[in-house]
């Protein structure tokens, strides 16, 4: 799985840069929907265990999280 997470054999000219990700103890995703992106490629890092998707406007989503954690 971590070879596919690094971009091994994918023209990362096309897709969006997330340098070792997969090392954090939980990532977290905001999306709005789980089409595939601008590149049309699936992207792996939503299919791991530690990866939390958040389905919602990003801008909100942060914005209570950070009233959340204070």
């Amino acid at each position: 799985m971590t070879d596919k997470l690094t971009n091994k054999g994918i023209d990362v000219r096309y897709a969006i840069q997330i340098p070792e990700a997969y090392k954090a103890r939980t990532v977290i995703v905001n999306e709005r929907s789980m089409a595939s992106g601008y590149a049309g490629l699936d992207n792996d890092l939503f299919y791991i265990d530690k990866t939390m998707m958040v389905f919602s406007d990003a801008k909100k989503v942060i914005e209570n999280m950070t009233k959340a954690l204070e």
